[in-house]
């Protein structure tokens, strides 16, 4: 190891003039560090200031910190008041939370991940003053690992214990978040991991449930005490700096051959029917429908007015028909996806939940319709929701945001998602003589927010059936015109690339 607060000094004063300043006006009292700059630097990739960080974060940014308190003169602000904070690592050192695991603990991660939960803002107690009351000695105790580590616990005569002085004690604002992996890192009915995340100061007041962001930090470990004897690791990131992952869709990569690729499909004058056959190739049929959804999972644009330009549409049908296979599929080719069913979701699982922590705290959770902000949200068996479930999905279909006021917490989150919708008739199956609309076992205000409505039915077909035979038994081997990598890549070149839609005179 080489890290000490001399060589951070000279870095700061050779590298980070020009920037220091910048960065404290722009954070306050934070310096934020560009990680590739230590990487690309040849002198310090010597030094091994970018190991040292990962492999002794604690030493090192305490360092970090002492190196550029002593470059004061160029700061122009107390040096007491400034930290470092390390950001921009490169991507091929990001984790996933699924991949962060006890070999981490004591290093220096960069994870990727959406905020699940989010805590209320609380104090922390940073450091206090312990005091004799005979004597009068003082000193003071920091906090490390959530512990208190005083520098005296006896006064000098080694007779009196101090005991802590309530009006000499520091605090700073503090917050736990939950982080699991984002939709488009999980393989199809992979359940997410998840990952608690301690912030602290400015960066505790920056953080709301469905935030896509990256976190850099310490990997902790806690005990748990598990009845008398055993016990149970409790990893946690103490986070050093916090990036919001503003285009998510950016993690994926379009080559230049893939550029060539979408824009020869673009003017494929059989394109429409090529987006509806790589929809679901399993799935016999439906071309109209997977035409919708293909135009779905492509959106459209918010217009001068801010009115959503994502579709959301909604598949009523005859059990058996191919309704879930069909949204199964749907979540393999978006780039992101949350799959639910109305059985197991409650109105509070698809928006927002209030939940009680470890320490018996409330924390706002992220539902579905959070989750899959920017993506598209799929809810199967719809109608298995109960009646106030589903009015919670009202203003987040329409305006596109959710309103929570719970457990003494405000908030607004975005959920600015499409949704595909599924679900069976009220009576099981479509009665052929009887009005269709009554037969849909939804509101009507809720019906109004769906752009496109299918209704399937199951009539018998003696030769339909036969077709659908011959289409499961030679499917092994049939392709989608548009493979599942490029048909992703399509739909996120699109959304990042067109912001004007015009519409045709046909449309018209």
């Amino acid at each position: 190891m080489i890290s000490c607060p001399e060589i951070w000094r000279d870095f700061f004063e050779k590298y980070y003039v020009s920037e220091i300043s910048k960065e404290i006006s722009k954070n306050g009292h934070a310096v934020n560090i560009n990680v590739n700059v230590l990487e690309t630097l040849v002198p310090y990739v010597e030094m091994k200031l970018y190991e040292d960080l990962i492999s002794y974060p604690e030493i090192t940014i305490k360092h970090a910190c002492e190196g550029l308190k002593r470059s004061h003169n160029i700061l122009g602000v107390s040096p007491s008041e400034v930290s470092v904070r390390f950001v921009n690592f490169p991507r091929t050192n990001r984790r996933l939370v699924k991949e962060v695991g006890a070999k981490y603990v004591g290093k220096f991660v960069s994870v990727v991940g959406i905020v699940r939960r989010v805590s209320p803002l609380q104090s922390f107690i940073k450091d206090i003053e312990f005091y004799c009351p005979e004597c009068g000695m003082r000193s003071r105790a920091v906090v490390v690992d959530n512990k208190l580590k005083p520098e005296h616990e006896r006064c000098y005569n080694d007779k009196i214990k101090l005991i802590p002085d309530t009006n000499k004690i520091t605090r700073i604002p503090f917050r736990k978040i939950i982080i699991q992996d984002l939709p488009e890192n999980l393989e199809s009915n992979e359940l997410p991991s998840m990952l608690e995340v301690w912030l602290f100061e400015d960066l505790a007041s920056n953080v709301r449930a469905g935030d896509k962001i990256v976190v850099n930090g310490i990997l902790k470990s806690m005990m748990w005490r598990i009845e008398k004897k055993e016990a149970e690791e409790h990893l946690y990131i103490e986070a050093n700096s916090v990036e919001f992952l503003e285009k998510d869709f950016r993690t994926i990569n379009i080559t230049r051959e893939d550029e060539e690729k979408i824009k020869a499909l673009a003017r494929d004058p059989d394109i429409y029917e090529k987006l509806s056959q790589s929809v679901a190739p399993s799935v016999y049929g439906f071309n109209d429908i997977k035409l919708a959804i293909a135009l779905q999972l492509f959106g459209g644009c918010v217009d001068e007015d801010g009115r959503r330009g994502d579709i959301h549409v909604l598949i009523v049908g005859d059990p058996g028909v191919s309704k879930s296979k069909m949204l199964r599929e749907v979540a393999k080719i978006a780039p992101r996806a949350v799959l639910s069913t109305g059985y197991s979701t409650t109105g509070a699982g698809l928006t927002v939940s209030a939940v009680k922590d470890e320490d018996g705290r409330w924390a706002l959770e992220a539902g579905v319709l959070v989750l899959a902000d920017k993506g598209i949200a799929l809810i199967d068996e719809i109608e298995k929701m109960g009646k106030e479930d589903r009015e919670h999905m009202l203003e987040a279909l329409e305006q596109q945001t959710i309103t929570v006021s719970k457990a003494g917490m405000h908030a607004v989150l975005n959920s600015r998602c499409a949704v595909l919708a599924a679900g069976n008739p009220k009576y099981g199956k479509f009665e052929k003589f009887a009005p269709l609309a009554e037969q849909i076992a939804l509101e009507s205000n809720l019906l109004s927010r769906f752009d496109l409505i299918f209704v399937v039915i199951d009539e018998p077909n003696e030769d339909r059936d036969r077709e659908i035979t011959r289409f499961l038994l030679g499917n092994m081997k049939k392709e989608a015109p548009i493979p599942p990598d490029l048909f992703r890549k399509y739909i996120v070149y699109v959304r990042e690339n067109i912001t004007k839609v015009e519409i045709s005179e046909e449309a018209v």
